[in-house]
């Protein structure tokens, strides 16, 4: 299993390499209810809404689940990319709805309550695709996160609302609009739909999801984006350069509508108006790594070598384990006649490689025998990985936490975290 280098990723690949064979599966229990304005609201538009909160409630404890494993690794996880992980892999098997009615105010409650299933072998399934494929999954429930957390503030303030109006054409009016907001919500439900099918790599039903999410509500900028993406992944890409587009306009602050642009300019082999748009990736977002990465080999295929050296080497200071990065800098050195340092890059590269191949396979069997409680076993592999692999960061914090976690040798540990900084100083 290959580790994967943006840092939650790795936290919790580290966390569930155990073998499908061992998986099990972890139940939650989410519980939550909704207000409906009985001479308003559409009744199927409620128990969506009631069913959507009661599904947070199960991520957020599948959060806390997620979170007790992360301590082997001897980190706290940002709650956000938790919760992220667990929607990926969440599933519901059944809902539940009651009805109570109320007496001191117009309409009723809608509780629900659904029972959702994680499934270890799925979690590895999903942590095993790419990196930064995995970090736009994370942004992109982040941000729909958001969008639901938006549209429940306004749906619950025209409440209000309506419930204070004095005259009948004050209320029509308010019904109108949460009527709007209705389309607002069921399109974040397409674009969660669509997300799934994207997921599982069938971009022609995701793409399908994703112009639903968009005719309920032209101003959703992430379902936008997201549709550029499955036009890509079909090699659309005059339609997706379009969805990128409008995206740009809806939510011009954000990097990722000029990504996606960068990335089809690069796919034509445009790489000038490629580099226009990594411009902007980096104007507005100078940590992203794959974005320097990416701008220095289009300015490699227009021989612009020195300054792709630059860009290799910022990519490689945002993420010194950048195994592309190294590659690709060794090509660009090559190219400018320096083989020394060109062989330099390509060992480097092989060797970063070489190690995740194998350090992976041990630190799995490693896992494996902490989680039976055979700390000594594990550590004696871990020694051996240390010999082999030197320079793989995640040998040494693994073993550092073993050393923390359950044998209490505070001065070992010590030391292998000290490794661990000094393989990478931004392993936080």
């Amino acid at each position: 299993m290959r580790v994967l280098r943006k840092f939650l990723i790795v936290l919790l690949a580290s966390l569930f390499v155990t073998s499908t064979a061992n998986a099990k599966v972890e139940t939650y229990e989410g519980v939550d209810e909704y207000y409906v304005l009985g001479a308003v609201e559409n009744i199927n538009v409620a128990r969506e809404r009631a069913r959507e909160r009661a599904l947070r409630d199960a991520r957020e404890k599948a959060g806390v689940y997620i979170h007790t494993f992360s301590k082997m690794i001897n980190t706290k996880l940002v709650e956000d990319e938790i919760i992220s992980v667990a929607s990926g892999v969440m599933r519901v098997i059944d809902t539940a709805y009651d009805i109570v009615p109320l007496t001191d105010t117009e309409g009723f409650l809608i509780r629900a309550k659904v029972l959702a299933d994680i499934d270890t072998s799925d979690l590895e399934t999903f942590l095993q695709r790419d990196a930064e494929e995995i970090s736009k999954i994370i942004a992109n429930e982040t941000g729909i996160r958001l969008q639901e957390e938006q549209q429940d503030q306004r749906i619950d303030s025209l409440k209000q609302e309506y419930l204070q109006a004095e005259t009948a054409e004050e209320k029509d009016f308010i019904a109108q609009q949460i009527v709007a907001e209705d389309k607002v919500f069921l399109s974040n439900m397409k674009l969660r739909e669509g997300n799934k099918f994207r997921d599982a790599g069938d971009h022609k039903q995701a793409e399908k999801f994703f112009t639903e999410a968009i005719e309920l509500n032209p101003a959703n900028a992430m379902a936008w984006h997201n549709r550029g993406w499955a036009y890509i992944e079909q090699k659309k890409y005059k339609q997706a350069m379009a969805d990128f587009d409008k995206t740009a306009k809806l939510n011009p602050n954000s990097e990722l509508p000029y990504f996606g642009r960068g990335w089809v300019h690069h796919q034509l082999r445009e790489f000038g108006a490629a580099i226009k748009e990594y411009d902007a990736v980096i104007r507005l977002n100078p940590k992203y790594a794959v974005a320097w990465n990416n701008r220095g080999a289009a300015k490699s295929w227009l021989n612009q070598m020195r300054d792709a050296v630059a860009d290799y080497d910022k990519a490689i200071e945002l993420k010194p384990n950048y195994a592309k990065a190294y590659e690709n800098r060794g090509k660009a050195f090559s190219a400018l006649g320096d083989e020394k340092k060109a062989a330099a890059d390509f060992q480097r590269a092989e060797k970063i490689n070489r190690s995740n191949r194998g350090a992976d396979k041990i630190i799995e069997e490693a896992l494996a025998l902490v989680n039976r409680g055979e700390y000594s076993e594990a550590l004696e592999l871990l020694d051996n990985a240390a010999e082999l692999y030197p320079d793989n960061q995640f040998v040494f914090v693994n073993r550092g936490n073993i050393y923390n976690d359950h044998l209490r040798d505070y001065d070992a540990a010590i030391a292998d975290y000290n490794k661990t900084i000094e393989i990478n100083p931004k392993f936080s």
